[in-house]
């Protein structure tokens, strides 16, 4: 009873860390999607976006677990592998079309490259630990996590994928024309 009061806290911890860890990197995002948009677009953004993000993080979370835990081995493996893939699919698509509604155009498949950057955060992360290893010198997996840089990725790669997304026509684009 006492680990799993220890799992549910950390669970909480997490959910708790990775609310601001979503609000600063959807805030980098707007800001270096439409620069000019208003106070309210930036804040609907961030906001919304934040929200579609730690829920992501929450179902990810859950699936990840059912899927290593010992209850799962040798029984359907479909159910966690579904939702981790349905969440990256939903986390991409919907941060575009946040993105398109709130602040700028962006072409249709802004998604796919968002999706892809997505894919791209833990291998850069295992390789990151390579060459910058731990403060006690690993260079594992699971301490790259911890030294968060998972974290540093998302936050170069979902600005970066969103404003090669970028659609230049368009009064939206103007600066003058943004309330």
């Amino acid at each position: 009873m006492g680990q799993g009061m220890g799992r549910s806290r950390l669970a909480r911890r997490l959910q708790l860390v990775a609310f601001p860890i979503s609000a600063v990197i959807m805030a980098v995002s707007s800001y270096v999607i439409a620069p000019h948009a208003g106070w309210r677009n930036h804040t609907t953004f961030v906001g919304l976006g934040s929200i579609l993000a730690v829920a992501a993080f929450a179902a990810l979370r859950w699936a990840t677990f059912a899927l290593f835990s010992e209850m799962m081995i040798g029984t359907l493996w479909q159910a966690p592998v579904a939702v981790i893939v349905l969440s990256w699919v939903i986390v991409a698509v919907g941060l575009a079309v946040l993105a398109n509604w709130c602040l700028t155009s962006l072409h249709v498949w802004s998604a796919a490259l968002l999706a892809l950057g997505l894919i791209l955060v833990l291998p850069l992360s295992f390789a990151t630990i390579r060459i910058f290893p731990a403060l006690n010198g690993s260079t594992d997996e699971l301490h790259s996590i911890k030294m968060g840089y998972p974290v540093f990725w998302a936050a170069l790669i979902v600005p970066l994928a969103l404003r090669i997304g970028f659609k230049r026509t368009g009064m939206r684009d103007r600066p003058s024309a943004i309330g």
